[in-house]
């Protein structure tokens, strides 16, 4: 394995460009399907185009259901990661943690490394397209 850093995950290694983190809460469902929402930090990496969430923070503290690439998805979010670096995806719904009543849908990478240093990065078009980098992109 080549660590847990993000840009492990891309074909084309470049250097790393990040914003500082933020919290933001994700939901997720507990029991009888209620809607629990967990703290999480978010940053941003301008240098890639995948948006990555730890493994941990997926399988121990959401306790998502990882969905694996198969050659469409892996051709529409993901076409430049290394899917052996990586176990699947998780489709979330999330808020910045100062803006609760915008909620963000965004499509995550799970990393395959089980202590990964970061809970989750938005790629660069991602960032855009939140706010996170000062202009927003309209997708």
């Amino acid at each position: 394995m080549t660590g847990c850093n993000p840009l492990s995950l891309l074909k084309r290694r470049k250097k790393r460009q990040s914003i500082r983190p933020v919290p933001i809460e994700i939901r997720t469902h507990g029991p009888n399907h209620a809607d629990i929402w967990r703290v999480a930090m978010l940053s941003c990496d301008l240098k890639s185009d995948t948006s990555l969430i730890s493994q941990n923070l997926v399988t121990n503290v959401l306790g998502a259901h990882i969905h694996p690439f198969d050659k469409e998805t892996t051709m529409q979010g993901a076409g430049r990661i290394n899917t052996s670096e990586a176990d699947g995806y998780v489709d979330l719904v999330w808020c910045f943690e100062n803006n609760s009543n915008r909620m963000h849908n965004t499509r995550f990478t799970v990393t395959s490394c089980h202590d990964a240093p970061y809970d989750a990065v938005l790629g660069k078009g991602d960032a855009e397209h939140y706010g996170m980098t000062g202009s927003k992109k309209r997708r």
